[in-house]
């Protein structure tokens, strides 16, 4: 009874939210470049960027994250979350007014926009995460690839 009982705690454990193993590092404000945005393996804007992940708390408020194109200066926010056990991560747009009127609205702002969708995680390494779609808002039924590596 005594192993039995261990067990079941040996596997509540390791069964225990997944998600935060691949949000911890994120969530802890660190600032990724965007190696390759690539739409049906074609190398696309906004290429010159960086993610800056906001620190967070994934259990009490969404995570967000500053997405700075270096030439230009724009910058605009997404939300981001894992879920599936780390396999999926969403990416979502956030306006940053309510009533824009167009003018307020940069290049960047509706390229990232485009962007929001769900992802495969392909792969997630300390210093590297690649992500990939076929369902994103501007690019439904074609292949989206993020390639982002850790800013030293």
């Amino acid at each position: 009874m005594k192993n039995t009982i261990i067990l079941l705690v040996i596997i509540a454990f390791s069964g225990c939210n997944k998600e935060k193993r691949y949000s911890n590092r994120l969530m802890n404000g660190e600032v990724f470049k965007v190696n390759g945005l690539y739409v049906d393996g074609i190398k696309t804007y906004p290429i010159y960027s960086e993610i800056s992940f906001i620190k967070t708390d994934i259990y009490k408020e969404v995570s967000t994250a500053t997405w700075s194109h270096k030439g230009t200066g724009f910058s605009t926010k997404i939300e981001w979350q894992f879920s599936a056990k780390g396999k999926t991560c969403t990416i979502n747009y956030v306006q940053l007014c309510e009533n824009c009127d167009g003018s307020l609205v940069t290049d960047l702002d509706y390229a990232v926009y485009d962007l929001t969708g769900a992802y495969n995680v392909i792969k997630d390494k300390k210093k590297s995460v690649v992500l990939e779609s076929e369902n994103t808002i501007g690019y439904a039924g074609k292949k989206v690839r993020i390639e982002l590596t850790k800013k030293d």
